[in-house]
């Protein structure tokens, strides 16, 4: 896993590739590793028989490209997701703004009256609509970080999936969507059917989770294929996937 300790000294995904760009193609860590992954290889099984060596050989590549190919599917996954988590906090944010002024308006009207007043904000709805996209929205941030999590363990000897960058990006988001919450639950909720439990929420759902490394992983190994001139299994291997859908 040095190649992947290597590429963490970098803060962002965009400084790992910038600085690929000022290294020749053929020392590259894709490709330099590549081929140090195949002699050692040859080096181990020196005496076997040759067909079974260059099979060892290429499967040995092909687990190599999976490797670094799953780091970049994941990580551009959620640079990508990113953007939108980004808009879905600012839209909580004055939603619960609005939230705030309603409860405070409804306070002042019940206490008192003003004349001709004939309708009041309906501030229930509102409530119930910001719970439930607040919790959904908690929830697409947990499943990523707990699949990350679980993809360090399973594929990179503990060794962080995540850029620096990624990592504290999606922490953040999920700071801000958990102290929103808080604030919803002090001020807004109101009823205790509206009372988001932060740790319910927490739980890891295994399916979602199961499902986004599925995901990731059929990515990855599409992209592996292609990388190692399978451009047919690559296609064919995604084909499936979209069937699958």
């Amino acid at each position: 896993m040095l190649w992947l300790h290597d590429a963490n000294k970098s803060v962002s995904f965009k400084e790992y590739f910038k600085s690929l760009l000022d290294q020749y193609e053929v020392v590259r860590p894709f490709y330099s590793l590549s081929v140090s992954v195949e002699q050692a290889v040859l080096r181990n099984r020196k005496g076997e028989p040759k067909a079974a060596i260059n099979e060892a050989a290429s499967r040995a590549k092909c687990d190599f490209a999976f490797l670094v190919k799953l780091h970049h599917q994941i990580n551009i996954d959620l640079m990508l997701k990113d953007l939108a988590w980004s808009i879905m906090v600012t839209a909580l944010t004055e939603g619960l703004l609005k939230i705030g002024w309603q409860v405070r308006f409804t306070d002042l009207v019940a206490t008192a009256p003003m004349p001709g007043m004939c309708c009041m904000p309906k501030v229930g709805e509102d409530v119930r609509g910001w719970r439930d996209g607040a919790s959904t929205f908690l929830r697409t941030m947990y499943t990523p970080q707990q699949a990350a999590a679980s993809v360090s363990q399973s594929y990179f000897s503990g060794e962080d999936v995540l850029f620096p960058d990624f990592k504290h990006s999606l922490e953040g988001r999920i700071e801000q969507g958990e102290q929103l919450v808080k604030t919803f639950n002090e001020v807004a909720a109101g009823e205790v059917e509206n009372i988001i439990d932060l740790a319910t929420l927490r739980e890891r759902d295994d399916k979602a989770v199961a499902q986004l490394i599925q995901d990731w992983g059929r990515s990855a190994r599409a992209d592996a294929l292609d990388a190692m001139g399978d451009n047919e299994g690559a296609i064919e291997l995604m084909e499936r996937n979209w069937l699958k859908r």
